[in-house]
């Protein structure tokens, strides 16, 4: 019975997946949202696979389930190094509204 307990992960992934069309967002945040999805799902794919063929799917092989895994780890890694872009992204452009509000009360004073 270990895996029969819903965990905070899985339920999330339900969750998203079922109110993602009728959140109020902008396009890209919708993106964004919809990336974060499917990296979450690529990562369970992952390692369900991996772990039932007791395979580490680092490079692609001659079984079927050896390529899902792979694609799955590769989807997992460049969605990953999106939302570290879209991470950097944003907090650059939230530091250049901080550095403008800093400068403009440094400047009026």
């Amino acid at each position: 019975m270990l895996g029969t307990r819903p965990t905070a992960r899985r339920v999330w992934l339900l969750v998203i997946a079922a109110v993602l069309p009728i959140l109020v967002l902008s396009q890209r945040q919708k993106t964004a949202l919809l990336v974060l999805l499917v990296t979450a799902y690529a990562f369970t794919i992952a390692i369900v696979v991996q772990a039932s063929t007791s395979l580490r799917a680092l490079a692609p092989s001659s079984s079927v389930g050896s390529w899902i895994a792979y694609v799955a780890n590769i989807i997992t890694v460049g969605a990953g190094l999106f939302a570290g872009l879209l991470t950097f992204w944003v907090v650059s452009g939230h530091l250049r509204v901080i550095n403008s509000a800093v400068w403009c009360c440094l400047t009026s004073a």
